[in-house]
């Protein structure tokens, strides 16, 4: 789609608007979308596909007119079904699980404004993905949502369907509308299992590969349903195969490309492919940046200890600013992110007083982060600032926190602040909930060890002995010297080779020349 400024308005004709919606069981959400057009929009026609709840019912209460279709399996199909029922100059066309959250008021006055002939405005999609924690991330990209009437202006594509003029064989004319804001929450973790999101879309995203296997877009969209299932080799593949098909049909850099860009990294960083995930992001960030791209290539040097070149990526990622970036981003890349990063090197680098600079610029930004919340309470600590720090650690309390390295952090910060008892009853309750997490083992018996609980380090490190070897060796050598302590020598001794055999095999494991059967925590290295 080309692209041109936004217009200014001038026409003096009203035109008429017709929302359009597809719908099957969204009756949590239906009602929410409608009434985010009252008064906007001349007619709401709601195309259901073959809901048994109580959808078409809701959207009747809110004035829409409710048209019924067997699902056929294509959401273009669905989608130019509904187009053909609207009688409106201009359509709206909204998913039952967005909201039109900004801009009502100027849908006419840009609908009277635009040049004459098949016309969309690309409007900004703020995808609000609601995490574990209890934050959002908002992510926000442009797509032709609110466009003319035409008998030509069709959707194409089973799944991820996109909205062509004569099939694609002549550009759309797209003007960009970053005053109009759709908010979309159906890709939270609760409404991807609500809807059943990936066994409805990895039939209809297989078939269209088959149907075009040279479909730069159809390898893409297959890449982002294997990446959400957790297979991230299979995902690196068809999100790098993507980008090369479509530099080698000649194709523009389009937005899903510097997505995959981003999530192509992103899997093979996850797969320990991290030369070829290097080499792809820096082509990305030349050909499509983002402060996504930035900010995962900044992760990636500081992994390095690359201290310089993160803070590089970081500083690159803060000055893309998503309101006027060419490509999809995430809000927080280019400004918590960026500034926790930052807050972190100077962290490393022992200056606290910058890194607390930092980390107040990124808590204006989010201020409920509990990433950040925990490293403001840590450095705070560190700072002397001992009641500055317990306040921001009562804003942690609470919040769910996001993974292990979060938990001990806060602990951590428990612990310095002399509040043992709360270290101690958390630690042991994590363990309880978590009961093969090494992590969180390991620290509780440092935690006792430090008391001189040699007992209770002992207590706490037996189960270690059972079974299959655990893979961090620390736990063995903390085990072995709680043993010492209590005088049992030939003990402590057996848990030290212990550490010793594991610390090997960890060694042959990233070699690659360890066997794929894990063996009993006694268990030799082979030769």
């Amino acid at each position: 789609m080309r692209e041109q400024p936004a217009p200014v308005a001038g026409a003096d004709r009203r035109p008429t608007i017709s929302l359009c919606v597809i719908a099957r069981d969204e009756e949590p959400v239906i009602g929410r979308c409608l009434a985010s057009v009252q008064g906007v929009v001349d007619e709401l026609v709601v195309l259901d596909t073959g809901s048994t709840d109580r959808t078409p019912e809701i959207a009747r209460e809110w004035g829409a007119r409710v048209e019924s279709l067997p699902w056929p399996g294509d959401f273009a199909v669905a989608k130019n079904a509904a187009l053909e029922r609207a009688a409106g100059d201009w359509v709206l066309f909204l998913d039952a699980d967005e909201v039109l959250a900004a801009g009502a008021d100027r849908l006419r006055e840009l609908a009277a404004a635009a040049p004459p002939g098949p016309v969309a405005y690309g409007v900004l999609i703020r995808n609000l993905v609601r995490q574990p924690e209890g934050t959002t991330d908002v992510y926000q990209y442009f797509l032709p949502r609110f466009f003319r009437r035409h008998p030509e202006v069709r959707y194409k594509g089973a799944i991820h369907e996109q909205l062509l003029y004569r099939e694609g064989a002549e550009p759309l004319l797209m003007v960009r509308a970053p005053a109009v804001v759709i908010e979309h929450d159906g890709y939270s973790p609760d409404e991807i299992q609500r809807k059943q999101k990936i066994q409805r879309n990895l039939p209809l995203l297989l078939q269209a590969l088959a149907q075009t296997p040279y479909e730069p877009f159809a390898h893409f969209n297959l890449g982002m349903q294997f990446s959400g299932l957790g297979d991230w080799a299979t995902a690196a593949d068809l999100f790098t195969r993507a980008i090369r098909l479509a530099q080698y049909q000649g194709r523009p850099v389009a937005d899903y490309l510097a997505v995959a860009y981003v999530r192509g990294v992103e899997c093979l960083l996850r797969v320990g492919r991290r030369d070829e995930a290097r080499a792809l992001g820096e082509e990305g960030a030349q050909v499509a940046p983002t402060p996504d791209l930035c900010c995962v290539l900044a992760g990636l040097a500081l992994q390095e200890n690359d201290l310089a070149g993160a803070e590089a990526w970081y500083r690159r990622a803060l000055h893309l600013d998503p309101e006027h970036c060419a490509f999809p981003s995430d809000l927080g890349a280019s400004t918590w992110r960026p500034l926790h990063g930052l807050a972190v090197i100077a962290q490393q680098q022992g200056d606290l007083e910058r890194a607390w600079r930092y980390l107040q610029r990124a808590l204006r930004s989010a201020p409920e982060q509990p990433v950040l919340l925990l490293l403001g309470a840590e450095l705070l600590t560190a700072l002397g600032r001992t009641e500055a720090a317990a306040a921001m650690l009562e804003r942690v309390k609470g919040l769910a926190l996001p993974g292990p390295a979060a938990e001990i952090v806060y602990v951590n910060c428990l612990e310095k602040l002399g509040r043992l008892q709360e270290a101690y009853d958390r630690l042991e309750a994590l363990v309880q909930a978590y009961p093969e997490n090494d992590l969180y083992r390991l620290r509780l018996a440092e935690f006792l060890y430090d008391l001189g609980e040699d007992q209770a380090v002992v207590a706490v490190l037996d189960p270690c002995l059972d079974g299959e070897a655990r893979s961090d060796p620390r736990l063995y050598a903390r085990l072995g010297m709680a043993l010492l302590r209590l005088g049992r020598a030939a003990e402590a001794a057996r848990a030290f080779e212990l550490a010793m055999l594991v610390h090997q095999r960890n060694q042959l494991i990233a070699a690659g020349r360890w066997p794929a059967e894990t063996p009993a925590a006694g268990e030799s290295p082979p030769a």
